[in-house]
């Protein structure tokens, strides 16, 4: 186990009304997706180019109010850590998830791999707490 994945808690089985909000910001499509259990409920996807990582926020915002959902209620925030093409977004969608989980203690972080949403939804119910997140580039 690296320092970049310290466990906080051993995984608790999902209640199916449990919030997700997952970031995807490694490939040239960004994603945002809310899920509820391991449905989708709502997903936003936008061309990954140079200021892609500036929108993360507002599209998280945005998923949020469609679904009249508030922050303080998603119980964790899964994030795709790379490796990534894009560097600055990568890191961009890496550090929105740790401030979101930083700044309201009550959400959960974990990293997740990558795949399909589906695929990344279910690792990140079934993925370990951590701290933080660190970005893992392409060499």
């Amino acid at each position: 186990m690296t320092n970049d994945q310290i466990p906080m808690t051993k995984q608790i089985p999902n209640p199916n009304d449990q919030t997700l909000l997952l970031i995807d910001m490694s490939g040239d499509e960004a994603l945002v997706v809310l899920a509820r259990g391991e449905k989708i409920v709502s997903e936003r996807r936008w061309e990954n180019g140079p200021d892609a990582g500036r929108r993360v926020l507002e599209f998280v915002d945005e998923l949020l109010k469609a679904e009249t959902i508030e922050l303080k209620s998603v119980e964790r925030v899964a994030v795709q850590a790379g490796s990534g093409r894009r560097y600055s977004s990568l890191r961009s969608g890496v550090v929105v998830a740790n401030m979101l989980t930083l700044a309201l203690a009550t959400i959960k972080l974990v990293e997740i791999r990558g795949g399909s949403v589906e695929e990344m939804i279910k690792q990140a119910w079934e993925s370990e707490l951590v701290n933080i997140v660190k970005p893992k580039y392409m060499v």
